[in-house]
């Protein structure tokens, strides 16, 4: 039985060179190095566009309201006013939610947020939610598991004691000390 070889020597040759269409990974893709007063150039030169983008975007706003009557850039900053208030309220909202979980030890507090009606929360003014306890004992009775209770043990080392460490503690399961 004879074993053609130049089949076996087409694969070697083919495994060794990369394929059509996939990067060569024999150079690295790593930037070159910079020196310091390049990359301080560049920070200035950022920098400088970022003062500029927001002067133009100045201008831009300065030609819009040029043609508008009174009236109507009021309206405009009426409108601009209403929709910063909404993203204000909202993020109080999420606050508000967030100090809530937190205090009744939730462990995934975005996910239980997702499962409350915004128009369901009632915000006193300090921001504080005034009907949290109904809300989560409902979320207590619905997602049981994602409330746990406060550790027992939490903060009892005493002072000056050594904190636990994982490493000790699976070398002495182990035998190893």
């Amino acid at each position: 039985m004879t074993v053609d070889t130049s089949v076996a020597e087409s694969q070697a040759d083919d495994a060794t060179q990369p394929q059509a269409g996939t990067p060569d990974t024999s150079q690295a893709d790593t930037p070159e190095p910079i020196s310091l007063d390049e990359a301080r150039k560049l920070r200035q030169e950022a920098a400088n566009l970022r003062r500029r983008l927001k002067e133009r975007e100045s201008e831009l706003e300065q030609h819009r309201n040029a043609g508008l009557s009174e009236l109507e850039r009021a309206q405009r900053r009426i409108q601009e006013l209403e929709a910063r208030e909404t993203e204000y309220q909202a993020a109080q909202r999420t606050r508000a939610l967030e100090t809530l979980f937190r205090a009744e030890n939730a462990q995934y507090p975005e996910l239980l947020t997702a499962q409350i009606d915004p128009t369901e929360l009632d915000l006193a003014p300090d921001g504080s939610i005034t009907n949290g306890s109904a809300l989560v004992s409902r979320l207590k009775r619905q997602y049981p598991g994602l409330f746990r209770a406060p550790s027992v043990d939490a903060g009892t080392t005493a002072p000056g004691a050594k904190a636990a460490d994982m490493n000790e503690f699976i070398r002495g399961r182990l035998g190893r000390r």
